[in-house]
């Protein structure tokens, strides 16, 4: 299994990102993927000053991208690499596509909050029924799986935790959502589905993001960028 990760390098430049900056990037995927079957993490910058509306990246910034497609990543490096993205205040081009082989591991971190948002319009939190809000992640995996394959997982085991207690934000749409270190108990069909389209609502809008590592900028890359 592997993801790519994105750089961009600000040079002497700094660049704000606002809060909206998700819809943006959301918008861009889907037009370079051409499907929804996927999950990007937080913008993450290796210099980083808050704003009231958004943030300042300096330096350099990175993010993660995952699909189930996995044999359309070249593909879609190409063209990412090719395309620049509008934001708001500005426009950015991709200053390097890197394959990152992804181990698959039970134990990992959220480098986008997880929100769980029912059809009914019904927000789970997880502080108050933890085990219902790991079996809400459990069936959206499971109807996730049958929209891509076209059937149910031969073995549909599945149950999330955090590890200690997570940090819980509000997003723009009022919808709450966590971020922390979790711990993964499924099959290994469901737990590859969690890195690879994300666990819980709006994947494809930047949330839910897994990852068996937290830091970006503190670990040097093993293989040749694009």
């Amino acid at each position: 299994m592997f993801r790519l990760r994105l750089e961009i390098y600000f040079k002497k430049d700094a660049f704000f990102f606002d809060r909206g900056y998700k819809i943006n990037l959301s918008s861009y995927f889907r037009e370079v993927i051409k499907n929804q079957f996927f999950v990007f993490s937080d913008i993450i910058p290796s210099k980083k000053k808050p704003a009231k509306d958004g943030f300042w990246a300096l330096d350099r910034a990175a993010l993660i991208l995952n699909t189930a497609f996995q044999e359309l990543l070249p593909d879609i490096a190409l063209k990412i690499m090719n395309t620049p993205v509008d934001f708001r205040y500005g426009r950015l081009t991709f200053s390097k596509a890197i394959f990152q082989r992804v181990p698959l591991e039970r134990t990992g971190y959220l480098l986008s909050p997880v929100a769980v948002a029912l059809p009914a319009g019904e927000n789970l939190l997880w502080e108050e029924r933890p085990e219902r809000f790991s079996e809400a992640l459990r069936q959206m995996l499971v109807d996730k799986y049958i929209r891509l394959y076209g059937r149910r997982p031969s073995d549909d085991r599945f149950l999330f935790r955090f590890r200690g207690r997570p940090v819980k934000e509000e997003l723009d749409s009022g919808v709450i959502a966590y971020r922390g270190k979790f711990e993964i108990f499924s099959s290994e069909e469901l737990v590859m589905l969690s890195y690879l389209c994300g666990l819980g609502s709006f994947n494809a809008m930047g949330y839910g993001m897994a990852s068996p590592d937290l830091y970006l900028w503190k670990k040097p890359e093993t293989m040749e960028g694009i």
